[in-house]
């Protein structure tokens, strides 16, 4: 069962995911706002690995 904070991820993420500017990451174009989501929850993984939800 995906969790509500799953939910809420994937939806932002499709939603980053109609950007219409492209950044281009190895051999592929990624809509750049879905990048920079990506790269923020990496980050806040990195600074605080057991941040709670809120």
């Amino acid at each position: 069962m995906i969790d509500r904070l799953e939910m809420l991820f994937d939806l932002i993420d499709a939603a980053n995911g109609q950007d219409p500017h492209h950044d281009q990451v190895g051999e592929h174009w990624i809509p750049r706002e879905l990048l920079y989501g990506q790269r923020m929850s990496l980050w806040l993984e990195r600074m605080d690995p057991l941040a709670p939800e809120v």
